[in-house]
């Protein structure tokens, strides 16, 4: 082998020997990155099964209120029932002096009523 030859093999293997210990730090670099994005990766998930739970409290939350504002708007319409059976018996009163058929109108009308608010209560 000339001198030449030695010198050109001599480069290559210190080519190779550079060329090695890059691909070895980018080798591990990339472990190292994997690594980091693995943790990333466990926190997002965290965060969003914390996000899932409060997605899911809040929907409860709000079939909650849905139901509660349901029942108010029920006794609103009882009420407004209420006072127009007051109306009613108060015009009824007016125009009628007899006890008996007095007595009469208003057990139909608490008949009445109550089918109003078994309606309600069905909805």
């Amino acid at each position: 082998m000339t001198d030449e030859q030695k010198y050109s093999y001599k480069q290559v293997i210190k080519d190779n020997e550079f060329l090695f210990a890059r691909m070895n730090w980018q080798t591990s670099d990339l472990f190292s990155k994997n690594a980091q994005l693995k943790q990333q990766n466990l926190a997002l998930n965290s965060q969003i099964d914390k996000l899932n739970e409060t997605i899911k409290d809040q929907q409860n939350q709000l079939v909650q209120l849905k139901e509660k504002l349901r029942k108010q708007e029920n006794i609103e319409k009882k009420q407004e029932i209420q006072k127009e059976s007051v109306k009613i018996v108060a015009k009824n009163i007016n125009k009628s002096s007899d006890y008996l058929e007095l007595k009469k109108t208003i057990a139909d009308l608490i008949i009445e009523i109550d089918e109003c608010v078994a309606l309600l209560d069905e909805q």
